[in-house]
């Protein structure tokens, strides 16, 4: 596999994974693939970031990562995409030894645990109210999905239907720039492909990730969602016509 072979000319430290649902296009890693991913880490000394920010809503009966090499990853996840965008805390399962390096760093990079989020979302957990809130959230972001899916004529499936974006493959002439800027200019905002690279890559996807829980209202969001589908649909606008 690829990762294999990286390693071996590359020789990285750590790897970072998003195996429950991919952010942006939403695919999620099999079992197979998981057992692979550690086998290789196992074989080169890899360390593991396995990000599980959206597993709380998506729930998977694949095993995560850290149940199959708990020696080498570093479990993350909380509270802001299953129950409040606002509230940002968190967590991390570390591999033995690792929890004081790990708080440490975190400390360097953003100057600490801001008390009153810490304490908000303990008293969210250890009251029950974060999963009546997590219930509620997952309900929304369901009926955002099928007005999409009613709006767009398709039908998600699996654990992408479980998440508050959607990642759309664009039909020919559309690009993703010009399909953002399309949109800009109807007044809506969405993410390119190009927000989601680390690196420049040799292929383009042509796609747009459309969120669906930025507008308060489903109305407005429907309005939006329309609008989206009637300009994916003209196929007649170029990058330079929407400037």
């Amino acid at each position: 596999m690829r990762l294999d072979r990286c390693a071996a000319r590359q020789h990285p430290r750590m790897i970072f994974l998003m195996p429950a649902v991919n952010n942006p296009i939403g695919s999620t890693m099999s079992i197979r693939r998981r057992e692979q991913i550690v086998l290789v880490a196992r074989r080169h000394n890899l360390l593991i970031i396995e990000d599980n920010i959206y597993g709380k809503i998506t729930p998977s009966n694949i095993p995560p990562i850290v149940s199959l090499a708990p020696e080498r990853t570093f479990f993350v996840g909380g509270l802001s995409k299953s129950v409040s965008a606002g509230l940002r805390a968190g967590w991390a399962s570390c591999p033995r030894g690792q929890a004081v390096r790990v708080t440490v760093a975190h400390n360097q990079l953003t100057g600490g645990r801001p008390f009153l989020n810490m304490e908000v979302a303990a008293r969210l957990v250890l009251t029950g109210k974060a999963e009546a809130i997590r219930q509620a959230v997952m309900a929304e972001i369901a009926a955002r999905g099928a007005l999409f899916d009613e709006i767009f004529g398709v039908r998600t499936t699996g654990q992408a239907a479980a998440v508050p974006y959607r990642w759309v493959d664009l039909p020919a002439p559309w690009t993703s720039p010009a399909f953002q800027l399309a949109a800009r200019n109807h007044g809506i905002r969405i993410d390119g492909e190009d927000e989601f690279r680390s690196v420049r890559g040799d292929k383009a996807h042509h796609s747009v990730r459309i969120g669906l829980s930025a507008v308060a209202e489903r109305e407005r969001l429907a309005t939006a969602l329309t609008t989206l589908k009637g300009l994916l649909d003209s196929g007649s606008i170029s990058y330079m016509s929407v400037a």
